[in-house]
């Protein structure tokens, strides 16, 4: 097992973050703190930041209730949920997929992630499983792309269209005890390839214990991520954020959110168990080996195999029995 940044490598296909402390060492003088290292003072930073944000939204009035998921019915439907992607950076969608599929991925998720917390107890944070486009997988996957699904919508979005390529493609699960995450955009804005598009679906009914994912709706633009930096925000910061529109991704199991990748947002500190999310990413071609994130070193969130494939949105659309044309 390597370990590379926060995540660590467990198998071929499984990360998990765990709590720094489980590796931290005593510093030699007993400073009343217990054991530390250089990474529980950044998780200590960072989890006093991403309160403040939070705060920030709270006593500003900034955080309201999400948008009412969106049934995509007819072609007007994926193109008002187009408009609506584009205006706010991210749009609710309801049934993306049934309750069946939820339940199949999430019985496999499982096994996995209880393994790895059979190893780390109470310390694992976040697990990423990348599965297989195979079984389950290809259900759940073959029904978000469908009748109903991201391909009627990404269609209708130029920097996206039903070329738009998988190029993500796993399950994050929190555990309980994962702090809140400061917010974050998943890619810089001056990426030298299209936006990225992300669809997170809810695998099981995500309750506001959990820690649900928050969205600054419209801060997909230039201006926002010249305004807020990865870090160290200061007053004139966190005023712009108590003026903006944000609200907490309370899905329901099926339920899902297609947003810009480039919008500002953070998962919630988990203070209740498991909340596990399907997350797939498209990308209008050209495909650069790895995308232009905030973070040096990323990497796409895929398995090789599946990624080899080249799925588009269109393609897996096709392949559902259930979908239609426009």
């Amino acid at each position: 097992m390597t370990r590379t940044n926060v995540w660590r490598r467990i198998s071929d296909f499984v990360t998990a973050v765990v709590d720094p402390a489980l590796d931290a060492v005593d510093g030699g003088e007993d400073d009343g703190l217990g054991p530390s290292s250089p990474e529980v003072a950044l998780a200590t930073y960072l989890r006093v930041e991403s309160a403040a944000q939070r705060e920030a939204m709270v006593r500003g009035g900034a955080l309201a209730a999400a948008p009412a998921a969106r049934r995509i019915i007819t072609n007007d439907d994926a193109r008002d949920a187009a408009a609506v992607l584009k205006r706010d950076g991210a749009v609710f969608l309801k049934d993306v997929v049934p309750h069946d599929a939820c339940d199949a991925v999430l019985g496999e998720l499982n096994v996995i992630c209880d393994s790895v917390k059979a190893t780390y107890g109470d310390a694992l944070r976040r697990t990423d499983v990348k599965l297989g486009f195979d079984g389950a997988t290809r259900d759940l996957l073959l029904r978000a792309c469908g009748r109903g699904g991201v391909n009627s919508i990404l269609e209708h979005v130029e920097d996206a269209t039903a070329e738009a390529m998988m190029v993500e493609m796993s399950v994050l699960a929190t555990e309980r005890g994962a702090d809140r995450q400061v917010l974050h955009p998943d890619v810089a804005f001056d990426a030298p390839h299209a936006p990225l598009y992300s669809l997170f679906i809810a695998l099981q009914d995500v309750i506001p214990e959990m820690g649900p994912t928050c969205f600054v709706l419209g801060t997909q633009d230039k201006a926002s991520h010249d305004a807020f930096p990865v870090t160290k925000w200061n007053e004139e910061q966190f005023a712009r954020l108590a003026k903006s529109r944000c609200c907490d991704a309370e899905l329901r199991k099926g339920d899902a959110v297609l947003y810009d990748a480039r919008t500002f947002h953070q998962g919630g500190a988990n203070e209740y168990g498991r909340r596990a999310l399907m997350t797939l990413t498209f990308l209008k071609p050209p495909i650069p080996d790895a995308p232009t994130r905030r973070n040096a070193g990323a990497e796409w969130s895929i398995r090789s195999d599946v990624f080899d494939m080249r799925l588009t949105a269109g393609r897996m659309a096709s392949m559902d029995s259930s979908s239609y044309n426009h």
